[in-house]
């Protein structure tokens, strides 16, 4: 197999990687406590609503793809039929299956938790009456706040786990690299 064309699939997979696990941090630190601190529902509801779809998909492009083609390079290096044994070389496979399963885990959570838990609190935001122009808004019942409150919570512990599930499946993944180049104690 052409090195260039190993190298352009293993520059595909750290350049989705960056884009997922950058992202993640991005969102986590950045962006969703920046949005909590804009107010009321009624405030946020908006950004959500522009950004929600497109946010989802880009996590779900970006891990998919991090996954596909780091695959994609155990397979071009050790043989597409040879790939399982990869997770058996002592170091480098336990670092290497501790990334897939943190990366795994990482994309799960954010098809079955963070996205259906964010569509969840933006449909109540939506529900929520509409402020007439210039008046503020009408603060939700102390039932909905609480609801809202706790989806919040939940969204933020996800995204927060999904970090660190990012964190770990890099610091694997740089490990098994680590050991494959240098030797396991390099």
């Amino acid at each position: 197999m052409a090195a260039w064309y190993i190298w352009v699939i293993r520059f595909l997979h750290v350049l989705s990687g960056v884009a997922w696990v950058g992202g993640a941090f991005f969102w986590a630190m950045v962006i969703a406590p920046r949005v909590l601190a804009r107010g009321p529902p009624p405030l946020r509801r908006p950004f959500l609503e522009a950004v929600l779809g497109g946010v989802t998909r880009y996590f779900y492009v970006a891990g998919a793809m991090t996954i596909v083609t780091g695959f994609w390079v155990l397979g071009l290096l050790g043989g597409f039929s040879n790939i399982g044994s990869a997770f058996r070389i002592k170091g480098y496979g336990t670092a290497l299956g501790l990334g897939v399963v943190m990366a795994v885990g990482m994309l799960i959570e954010g098809v079955w938790i963070i996205t259906p838990t964010a569509k969840k609190l933006l449909a109540m935001m939506q529900a929520l009456p509409t402020p007439e122009p210039g008046a503020p808004p009408t603060p939700p019942a102390p039932e909905v706040q609480a609801e809202m409150a706790k989806l919040g919570k939940e969204l933020g512990m996800a995204s927060m786990t999904s970090v660190l599930m990012g964190t770990i499946a890099i610091g694997a993944m740089t490990w098994a690299v680590n050991s494959i180049h240098c030797g396991v104690t390099c």
